[in-house]
């Protein structure tokens, strides 16, 4: 690699990472339907009728206006017709999604085999130091598989996300399928994570059971803060982590919640001390989104974060 020139190493960088790419590409697509889903779930709209159009003038926003982040750049995130402000939400979400359909990519590649092709991240992030050949997505279908449920657990935690931003609401219209959806996909895409000894299982029946306990888990945790304080939590947050312990399991559930609480901790405290005054944390930004971030980062490394931590725990 220290011999090409860079237009050599920008084409094989883009070969390297054309997954991630095209991965990207289809995140943003399906962060343009998330897009939706976010304005019309609420109201009980349909999300396929009538199609985009302005909510201002009416006007239908035709296929060649409607490109994900191209369209609202080209555009100045203005409608055509009537030149009615849109709400930049249109635009990060579609970022969000793309970046995060990207990345469940990229973390493949750190799974060993047959999911991903065992590469360290820091190979991941800088194939050059990697003497792997040129990499595709995974052809297995345990790898597929689990993009897929990685995938879709990243669209459910962004439009739940963006709905409690806006709302102050985790519809059960999301949670609740989220939570039946945890399980099932336990069965079809394991997660590569410790066996839980004490139960005596492995396999398919182990992943069952991981993602069955971190759903009662992760939904009792909120559920006794919520009896014990109950202005601290809502019950959407209940079933918002019940749906993040089905998808990240037993064994990544504690990373997941840890890093939800230290997240929302940091910020909340920080709004307080620029309002300068106390006022309770929902009062300014929900705790949905923060859950969201610590889920979606358990479920990557979630079981690895808990491996390590116990290993400090046992050295000490």
């Amino acid at each position: 690699m220290a011999y090409l020139n860079p237009q050599e190493k920008l084409l094989i960088g883009l070969i390297f990472y054309s997954p991630a790419i095209i991965a990207f590409v289809f995140g943003t697509v399906i962060g343009s339907l998330s897009n939706v889903m976010i304005f019309r779930m609420v109201y009980y709209k349909s999300i396929w009728s009538p199609p985009s159009h302005c909510t201002s003038c009416g006007a239908e926003i035709p296929g060649y206006l409607n490109i994900p982040l191209v369209s609202y750049l080209a555009l100045r995130g203005r409608c055509r017709s009537c030149g009615a402000r849109f709400t930049s939400r249109y635009f990060w979400v579609e970022l969000a999604s793309g970046l995060m359909y990207a990345i469940v990519v990229l973390w493949i590649y750190t799974l060993p085999p047959p999911q991903g092709f065992g590469l360290t991240m820091r190979e991941v992030l800088n194939f050059s130091a990697s003497q792997t050949p040129l990499l595709g997505f995974p052809s297995n279908p345990a790898g597929i598989a689990l993009i897929f449920k990685g995938w879709v657990f990243a669209t459910l935690l962004l439009v739940l996300s963006m709905v409690d931003l806006e709302h102050r609401l985790l519809p059960d219209r999301l949670t609740l399928p989220g939570i039946a959806l945890g399980l099932l996909l336990s069965f079809a895409a394991p997660l590569s994570r410790p066996e839980i000894a004490s139960l005596g299982r492995s396999g398919l029946t182990d992943a069952f059971l991981q993602s069955f306990l971190g759903m009662i888990v992760g939904g009792g945790i909120l559920l006794v803060i919520m009896l014990i304080y109950p202005p601290g939590m809502m019950f959407g947050d209940v079933k918002l982590l019940a749906m993040i312990g089905s998808f990240v399991g037993i064994t990544a559930l504690a990373p997941s919640v840890f890093l939800g609480f230290v997240a929302g901790g940091a910020v909340g405290g920080l709004v307080m001390l620029i309002s300068k005054n106390y006022v309770p944390m929902k009062t300014y930004i929900p705790f949905g989104p923060f859950l969201a971030l610590g889920g979606f980062v358990g479920f990557l490394w979630g079981s690895q974060i808990w491996t390590w931590y116990m290993r400090l725990v046992a050295n000490r």
